[in-house]
């Protein structure tokens, strides 16, 4: 009998790392011809899950879920959104991407949006694109094609990013000395990771490719050519930066900080040279980086997180502390045991037994201590083992907790994670800096999975604490998929059994369906009910996980302010479970919406006719784990009083039930069963007699010259083909057709708009579409909100709402001089609206032709101007309660409010300002005053704001709040304000110095090239 501690694929011995060691490796290298066919090969696959955008008239973005809504609805098909869970990529990427194309092209740079909110800024939004180099073709694309083209582009944008990460894995891999099986599988299993495929078309996807180039070229700095390798990292790592998502980004720079401080410490004048490949590739990222931290510090998105700072250092679990505490001592028992002991076919079988017997005793510690962790353990634990256990967005929908694309991104194809785990256990492979990628696998592993005690204190780091350590998924896909090569090629067989075993057990623990918990029959199930409150639509049993209405009335004799839902959970007797309680805001209304109309008509008859009504969509059992919960309404008054009633609203039980795919399942089987006895069927094969022979021109015997070589590429070849199936429709491909065709309402808005914005209802014209045809609206989503913007809103909202979802034209003051302020002029309606401050301008069933649109449009009879003039100013807290006090009674053309200290000597009596012209940097007007005089600009304050008068730089004013305000004495004036903040003019500058320092690094690398090239020919390498 062989040792079991001897690499199982017997390809090659463990090696020591040295950064220092001579130029020409004694390992194969990635030649030119490999490249070339790695490239073709990358390419291939890639275009399997995009067929129908490269081929066919389809465009690989998630459009559809924006495009069901009116006005493009009515002229499409009615079609169930492929993956509702995309539907950003409908609402902010294709509207910005098509802003950011037409600025660039009109010579009107992307600086600052004036189409969302009040304004917001441009470059501050990465996600926008408007550096991402990887937008910038779309840009050549509509200039030469126009939108076919454009959206042509999106395809061949997305093929070309998960081709790269596929061949920047098996680059990565070749480099640190796998073999091509080892390097391919590293490939696949970057390439088709959950990150990367769930996120392909998000800024998140336009990142982790250059996570293995820039860590590929790291590791090239101790090697022949230094200079090109340090500028080669930097590019890569300015790449990743200028992808969109700063937080992915940040994953990638500390997975490459680590890698450089590795080469450091073994070779100090290479690692400072890859300290200073990412310190400039930072800065040629700095153009992005600046404007970013700028928005970032004034948005509403820190705001939350800085609210959320104190609930998320609360606690730590320290039960989780110490079982993952004894989990590490198991594993690293069971490496130092396959490293001292040894298994001979001539100490009769005792060793053998021993073997085993550590197998099982770290399988039963590994699945018991994860069973103890399980409670404390998200979703997302599971579904890295098997992705579609409760469902799959591309065949027949996601049922689960959360949203699939965020909770499966850790995921690796099976025969990845078990050998990757066989890797971990054995200890020994061929792979330089293993230990340094042992430990990022785990630990950024652990955290993508968000596993108790680690995530806790994860959340104490500053700033970047409170953000998705999903995110760490980048990390984890390529470390995973490295020491998966590693262990194909080195890992013993003992190893891989032990792994297989654990793994199995974890995977048959989940797959195991033991039905619902029951509750005590003591549990009150039924809301309560009389005439005062009654309940319409509430989760009854046990609830699959999918979103339910939750929907009441209360009596119009019952005096309350607000309402909010307590969700807690409770146990079998009804008891609350410590800890886990949850609070949403109920949205009033006066009626009931047309869902609870349509599921529960009987229950609405029986409400009194002046009934108050509350719901929240948030109430769905989908937002929550498994379990039982109790609801209850609580009544309150003003801000911070106690509740002043409660009711119960029912009680029921999380339950979902897993789903077993035949696919997936054969994956699994035969994925683990092939790791495990693949070689031995392979060395069965080659001992075949003439099997070898069976291959014309020797290619059987390159294949299987080693005596296991079959083996190690069809593992290759099943980690390649389960990612093709998780990919299987997790990326919708919409016909072109369905991608915001012409409509009368954007025709007519574009025609009747001007200089104002237009506000919809919830289910038109979702925010941000407007960009799409160059519209304005107030109503936006750019993943970090301007959070004075959010604060005003609250002016224009009533008590007791959801300001997200009572933010449309039914939900707020249409007359209410705070949100006249906000500059809309024309209402976008799913049915008619009376209200007598608009007019209606087209509808679906006008009787002339030109009139008639597929929504209701009304226009505001007098709305204020764009820009005006005060003649006095008050204090803010002045101003706010003179129009809260009396808002019918306030005109805000009569006096406005400044923070700071202005006091006309002589204030107007005439003034007379000209329409805006507007641009995306720019907005200018003439103004003319017998007196002095504030001018108001409704369009949102921001730092970088610069005003112009007559040519001449003065202070720009925050007038009314949020808006922008200048004074201005007697006379005729040329008021030009234009965005232009240093943060974005120090950015350009850094990044331009530092793509010279780049520039000049490949220069002179390539020069000292070609003089040792014409010195000492030699092959060439990557």
């Amino acid at each position: 009998m062989s040792d079991p501690n001897i690499p199982a694929h017997g390809s090659r011995a463990p090696r020591a790392e040295d950064d220092s060691a001579p130029a020409v490796s004694a390992r194969p290298t990635l030649w030119r011809r490999e490249a070339w066919a790695v490239a073709l090969f990358a390419l291939v696959v890639a275009a399997l899950p995009l067929l129908g955008a490269l081929l066919g008239g389809r465009v690989a973005l998630a459009v559809d879920g924006a495009s069901a809504h009116l006005p493009w609805a009515a002229h499409l098909d009615p079609e169930p959104v492929q993956n509702a869970e995309l539907a950003d990529q409908g609402v902010q990427f294709y509207p910005f991407y098509r802003w950011v194309a037409r600025s660039w092209l009109d010579g009107d740079p992307p600086f600052w949006c004036p189409g969302i909110y009040a304004g917001a800024p441009g470059f501050g939004n990465a996600q926008a694109g408007a550096l991402d180099p990887q937008v910038w073709p779309l840009v050549l694309l509509e200039a030469v094609g126009g939108k076919e083209l454009f959206d042509r582009g999106l395809g061949w944008g997305a093929w070309l990013r998960l081709a790269l990460a596929l061949g920047g894995g098996y680059a990565l891999a070749r480099r640190l000395g796998l073999g091509r099986p080892g390097a391919l599988l590293c490939g696949c299993a970057f390439g088709f990771s959950g990150y990367q495929v769930l996120w392909l078309n998000h800024a998140l996807g336009h990142v982790t490719p250059f996570l293995p180039w820039t860590l590929f070229f790291l590791e090239g700095i101790p090697r022949r050519r230094p200079l090109l390798s340090c500028a080669g990292a930097a590019l890569a790592f300015a790449l990743a930066i200028l992808g969109g998502h700063v937080e992915t980004a940040f994953y990638v720079g500390c997975a490459a900080g680590a890698w450089a401080v590795s080469i450091l410490m073994r070779n100090p004048r290479a690692g400072c040279l890859a300290l200073f490949a990412l310190a400039i590739g930072t800065g040629c990222g700095a153009a992005s980086l600046l404007p970013v931290y700028e928005y970032l510090d004034l948005s509403a998105a820190k705001y939350i997180r800085d609210l959320s700072a104190t609930q998320a250092h609360a606690s730590v679990d320290f039960k989780a502390l110490g079982a993952l505490v004894v989990l590490a001592g198991v594993v690293l028992a069971f490496r130092r045991y396959l490293t001292q002991s040894s298994v001979s076919a001539d100490n009769d079988g005792h060793a053998r037994r021993a073997a085993v017997s550590a197998v099982l005793g770290l399988a039963l510690a590994c699945v018991g201590i994860g069973f103890l962790l399980s409670p404390g353990l998200g979703v997302g634990a599971k579904l890295a083992l098997v992705p579609d256990l409760f469902g799959h967005p591309g065949r027949g929908g996601y049922r689960g907790e959360g949203t699939f694309v965020e909770n499966a991104s850790a995921w690796v194809s099976f025969p990845v994670l078990l050998l990757a785990f066989a890797g971990v256990l054995g200890g020994q492979g061929v792979l330089r800096r293993r230990a340094l990628i042992c430990g990022l696998a785990v630990v950024s592993f652990l955290l993508a999975i968000e596993l108790p005690f680690l995530v806790d204190l994860y959340r104490f780091v500053p700033v970047v604490g409170l953000g998705a350590t999903v995110r760490c998924a980048s990390v984890s896909a390529l470390m995973l998929g490295l020491l998966a090569g590693d262990a194909l090629e080195s890992s013993g067989r003992l190893a891989r059994f032990a792994a297989g075993v654990t793994l199995a057990v974890f995977a048959g623990g989940l797959l195991f369906d033991g039905g619902p918990p029951q509750m005590e029959a003591s549990v009150q199930v039924v809301p309560d009910g009389d005439e005062l409150f009654g309940m319409v639509c509430y989760p009854e049993g046990a609830r699959d996980g999918r979103e339910v209405p939750f929907e009441g009335w209360v009596s119009a004799a019952v005096p309350f302010e607000r309402a909010r839902m307590v969700i807690e959970r409770i146990d079998a007797t009804g008891q609350p479970v410590h800890g886990q309680r949850f609070e949403v805001p109920l949205s009033i209304t006066d009626a009931p919406s047309a869902r609870a109309v349509d599921l529960a008509s009987e229950r609405v008859s029986e409400a009194p006719a002046d009934a108050r009504w509350f719901s929240t969509p948030t109430g769905g059992s989908g937002v929550l784990a498994d379990g039982h919960f109790g609801l209850r309404v609580e009544f309150l008054g003003p801000e911070g009083s106690k509740p002043l009633g409660v009711r119960r609203a029912g009680a029921f039980t999380v339950h979902r039930g897993v789903e077993r795919d035949p696919l997936t399942l054969a994956f699994l089987l035969v994925g683990g069963l092939w790791v495990l006895f693949g070689a031995r069927f392979s060395r069965f094969l080659g001992n075949r007699g003439g099997s070898r022979r069976s291959f014309p021109g020797g290619w059987g015997r390159r294949w299987l010259a080693a005596e296991d070589g079959l083996a190690v590429w069809v593992v290759a070849g099943l980690v390649l083909l389960q990612g093709l199936h998780f990919a299987r429709g997790v990326n919708p491909l919409v016909p072109r057709e369905r991608v915001f065709p012409a409509t009368r309402t954007e025709e007519i808005l574009a025609r009747e708009l001007g200089p104002y914005r237009f506000f919809s209802d919830a289910d038109v014209m979702p925010p941000n579409t407007g960009l799409v045809r160059g519209l304005a609206g107030i109503q936006g989503y750019d993943a970090m909100d301007v959070a004075a913007f959010n604060f005003y809103r609250e002016n224009v909202l009533p008590g007791g709402v959801n300001a997200l979802l009572a933010w449309t034209p039914r939900g707020v003051d249409l007359a209410h001089p705070a949100f006249r302020l906000y500059g809309v002029g024309m209402l976008v309606c799913s049915a008619p609206l009376e209200h007598p401050g608009w007019e209606l301008v087209a509808s679906p069933d006008s009787d002339h032709e030109e009139a008639r649109a597929e929504t209701w449009i009304y226009r505001a009879r007098d709305p204020l101007p764009r820009a005006f003039c005060v003649p006095r100013a008050l204090s803010l807290e002045e101003f706010v309660t003179l129009f809260r006090s009396d808002p019918e009674g306030f005109d805000p053309r009569s006096v406005g409010a400044i923070e700071e200290d202005w006091r006309p000597s002589h204030p107007f009596t005439e003034a007379d300002v000209s329409r805006p012209r507007f641009s995306n940097n720019e907005v200018s007007m003439r103004a003319r005053l017998n007196g002095d005089g504030l001018l108001i600009l409704t369009e949102q304050d921001f730092p970088g704001w610069n005003v112009y008068v007559n040519g001449v730089k003065k202070e720009v004013l925050t007038a009314d709040m949020i808006f922008r305000g200048v004074a201005l004495e007697a006379g005729e004036h040329e008021v030009v304000f234009r965005y232009e903040p240093r943060s974005i003019r120090n950015g350009l500058w850094i990044s331009g110095l530092s793509a010279l320092a780049i520039a000049a690094l490949f220069a002179v690398g390539l020069s000292r090239r070609l003089d040792s090239s014409s010195n000492t020919p030699h092959r060439s390498q990557i």
